[in-house]
């Protein structure tokens, strides 16, 4: 019981840690101004990898909220949708690249370093969604 607790805060803090070094990060490489209005952007693949996080977020919101709140389905994603949890992969993978390649004009090496941070806290934000 006292074992659990502690793990669940340690979580919580350390998705917080996540959370704020995602924001951090955003604001000190001040990523959303790069995003909207710098020339050095690489618009095709900056696009390519806009569409595929689209793509990667509508599958997790879907099989997240659409099958267990609306249909009432509380199976595991492999036996309900194992082809949506590909397609979520993949093109979740496949938005990290196209980011990347798009934005490395900017931020070139630290690339990846960015988006990780901001990808990884963006992940760690579903721990302070309050359970329906």
């Amino acid at each position: 019981m006292r074992r659990d607790t502690a793990d669940r805060i340690s979580n919580k803090i350390h998705a917080a840690l996540w959370v704020v070094g995602a924001v951090l990060t955003l604001v000190y490489t001040k990523l959303v101004d790069v995003v909207l209005a710098s020339p050095l952007v690489d618009r095709l693949w900056f696009n390519l990898g806009v569409v595929c996080f689209v793509v990667s977020f509508g599958v997790l919101v879907y099989m997240t909220f659409w099958l267990r709140y609306v249909e009432g389905i509380y199976l595991e994603w492999e036996v309900v949708c194992p082809n949506q949890l590909k397609l979520g992969a993949v093109s979740g993978a496949l938005a990290f690249v196209f980011l990347t390649i798009g934005l490395w004009p900017v931020y070139s090496l630290f690339t990846v370093a960015i988006l990780g941070v901001v990808f990884f806290g963006g992940m760690m934000l579903t721990h302070f969604v309050p359970a329906c």
